[in-house]
């Protein structure tokens, strides 16, 4: 389980550093936009979870997108507001396998 609880850890940090079968619980608060490329599987999936009030700031990334999944598969999203977005969550409809 990873936690972003502190300013020393990001959700970006989290996502760069999940393995299958990982929970990222997000805490209140207002975080930048991250991008999710990590691989889980069917029986181990990837979550991020809000915990509590949790905003997601797209407009701190270049591309504006708040939670931009790509080449990732089998990654559940579960509670965030998203703000300042062109797209609040981008997932790469090409990416083979895992759940939409």
């Amino acid at each position: 389980m990873h936690s972003a609880a502190d300013g020393s850890k990001t959700i970006q940090h989290a996502a760069d550093h999940v393995k299958p079968g990982d929970t990222v619980i997000v805490h209140a608060g207002t975080y930048a936009g991250f991008r999710v490329s990590a691989v889980g599987t069917q029986t181990a999936p990837i979550a991020f979870v809000a915990d509590g009030t949790v905003s997601i700031d797209g407009a701190s990334t270049t591309d504006r997108d708040a939670i931009h999944i790509a080449g990732a598969s089998w990654i559940r999203v579960e509670g965030f507001t998203v703000t300042g977005v062109a797209d609040g969550l981008d997932p790469d409809r090409t990416a083979q396998g895992g759940a939409p």
